[in-house]
């Protein structure tokens, strides 16, 4: 008996916005127009100094996160005081048990 394989077809099913760019150009985009550039700083901004001082931020491992304009940023602004793929605090290695407080805290 011969099975024959019917042809095999993508559908999208999600519609990108008018005017958005290509799939290529996304990871660059999201690290040009990181959102705590434009929206945390100010916030930031508004707490006491003796608060930043003892502030660390903690950034994960997404792709469009660890974009060269982003580590930049993050160096500018938190110093020595991040947590992140090529931070100067590294982020802890992947455990089933472990949460990122646990390991700092």
């Amino acid at each position: 008996m011969k099975v024959k394989n019917k042809e095999t077809r993508i559908r999208k099913i999600q519609r990108k916005k008018e005017g958005a760019k290509e799939d290529e150009d996304e990871e660059r985009e999201e690290g040009e127009r990181f959102m705590l550039q434009n929206v945390l700083t100010d916030k930031i901004d508004e707490l006491p100094l003796s608060y930043r001082t003892r502030m660390f931020f903690q950034q994960d491992g997404c792709p469009a996160h660890h974009a060269v304009t982003v580590r930049n940023w993050l160096n500018s602004e938190f110093s020595e005081h991040w947590i992140g793929r090529d931070g100067p605090i590294l982020w802890p290695p992947r455990s089933p048990d472990l949460i990122i407080l646990g390991f700092y805290l």
